[in-house]
């Protein structure tokens, strides 16, 4: 097969062709080099072993220690060597640098840095049928001051020191012999509530809303000021997948939900799904987002975007 730094135009024969266009070959991650905060579960963990699957060296970056533990012993020897774990706050700005250091220990260029540690935060009941200001001012008033900045320091502004620190590393992928398959990139985990007006598509999470749409406005800006670095900046907009932040941990033996019996947190699937009001009538899956990982990583074309992935369900909510 003719290596992939041959155009395309340029190959000889179908053979060539199909050779170069199979999936394998398109989504062959041989070579790449990849960060993932909140990477131990949920989205995140969907994301790692989706890379992992494919080739790629992997550094899972999260909080929690046993997460990153049921990571590291499930996952070690199925990757060969291509598997790293890292405890942090992704928080803390400091911790940006150091993870940054470390990563470079053993990896001296990074591809790509899926920003994805998020948390849900609090939220409000807002009245039903009232028209009496009190009875908004009550419902709202249980936000205070924490309840916005423990979501925002990790939803969007950890995401900001992340990308930062790895801008370096990011930069010298350039100089890899994957680097032009693979130019570096920052990836967001944004949210359908970044678009959604509705306070249901949340369940009421005033911060969360709030923080991932600061965060979709981030990676517009970052995308816009690291031009001249030819770093592109993209994120994905989930709408309803079951992860820690919808479900308690029920896991199955690899590390993710277990769709068979989900414990909900504090409401009823029927509530889930009719607060979403998903047009395909069920909750996304993983598979869904992995190729979706997969495109992201693979196509250097798209810089700047915001894909969303949420079932059709702004179809149903007022959305911007």
């Amino acid at each position: 097969m003719s290596p992939p730094s041959v155009p395309l135009h340029k190959l000889q024969t179908p053979d060539e062709l199909f050779a170069r266009l199979n999936a394998g070959s398109l989504f062959n991650l041989d070579g790449l080099v990849a960060v993932v905060t909140g990477g131990a579960s949920g989205i995140g963990l969907t994301i790692a072993t989706t890379l992992l699957a494919n080739g790629a060296v992997v550094h899972v970056v999260d909080k929690s220690k046993a997460d990153l533990e049921t990571v590291k012993n499930v996952y070690t020897a199925a990757t060969a060597g291509r598997l790293f774990v890292h405890e942090s706050d992704v928080s803390v700005k400091s911790e940006a640098t150091r993870v940054a250091a470390v990563v470079a220990g053993s990896s001296p260029y990074v591809n790509v840095l899926f920003n994805n540690a998020g948390i849900a935060g609090p939220g409000v009941e807002l009245p039903k049928d009232s028209t009496d200001p009190k009875d908004y001012v009550a419902a709202l008033n249980e936000l205070d001051e924490e309840s916005f900045n423990s979501v925002f320091a990790i939803n969007t502004i950890g995401h900001y020191f992340f990308a930062v620190a790895f801008l370096p590393l990011l930069c010298a992928s350039a100089e890899n012999p994957a680097g032009n398959r693979f130019p570096p990139q920052i990836v967001n985990t944004c949210s359908v509530n970044a678009f959604s007006n509705d306070l249901a598509t949340s369940w009421g999470k005033v911060p969360y809303s709030l923080a991932k749409g600061a965060l979709h406005h981030l990676t517009k800006i970052l995308a816009h000021e690291l031009i001249p670095l030819k770093v592109r900046v993209n994120g994905f907009a989930p709408g309803l997948f079951f992860s820690g932040m919808t479900v308690t941990d029920a896991r199955t033996p690899l590390g993710f939900v277990d769709f068979a019996t989900p414990q909900f947190n504090g409401e009823s699937e029927v509530r889930y799904r009719q607060d979403f009001k998903i047009p395909v009538k069920e909750v996304g899956r993983f598979e869904d987002l992995s190729g979706l990982a997969l495109m992201l990583v693979t196509n250097r074309y798209i810089n700047g975007e915001v894909v969303l992935i949420d079932g059709g369900s702004l179809l149903r909510h007022p959305a911007y």
